[in-house]
């Protein structure tokens, strides 16, 4: 065998070396990011589903309260709507660490009984204030669906859809409380 040779097989066998370490250290890295997003997954699981089911409850208790001509029937259902939004803060202030920035959006939904309280007595604006809520928890949905599924925090324009649409909703119950006090009477 030749010094060249020799000096071939030597090079050959380095890189192999050098690329079996990086293999290694690069599946370590995928690995270690796996389990995170799995941990993350696992830890974050409960907290999401009890999220969305109480967003969701908030708002259908609080449409059923808003359609209800009966007295008797409309307080029962408001006492419900509260005891949901109740429920809701509960899940958002154990979520908050995960939430960030979008916990203060969730909040909007569980002020979203009291809201309602606001638009009672105006039917024309009554109908505006379950669809805002609706697309408050649809994006709401989404964020937290996308982070999920990716094991990771919500990101920033997924925080700032979140709070776009909250901060239509927090603007609809500005204007009819200004509403309210034009018209009362």
């Amino acid at each position: 065998m030749s010094s060249g040779q020799l000096l071939t097989a030597v090079v050959a066998a380095i890189i192999a070396a050098v690329a079996s370490i990086l293999n290694l250290v690069l599946s370590s890295i995928s690995q270690y990011r796996a389990d995170l997003r799995k941990a993350r997954r696992e830890t974050l699981a409960p907290q999401l589903v009890e999220l969305s089911e109480n967003a969701y409850g908030v708002i259908a208790l609080t449409a059923s309260y808003l359609e209800s001509s009966d007295t008797a029937v409309r307080a029962k259902r408001r006492e419900k709507a509260r005891e949901a939004a109740t429920a809701l803060d509960s899940a958002r202030r154990k979520s908050r660490l995960f939430l960030g920035e979008i916990s203060e959006a969730v909040h909007a939904l569980v002020i979203l009984p009291r809201l309602a309280e606001h638009v009672l007595n105006a039917p024309e604006r009554r109908g505006h204030l379950i669809p805002l809520a609706t697309e408050v928890r649809k994006t709401l949905d989404r964020c937290l669906r996308e982070a999920f599924v990716d094991g990771r925090f919500p990101t920033p324009s997924e925080e700032s859809a979140v709070r776009g649409a909250a901060a239509a909703l927090r603007e609809f119950f500005s204007e009819s409380k200004e509403w309210n006090e034009e018209n009362a009477g």
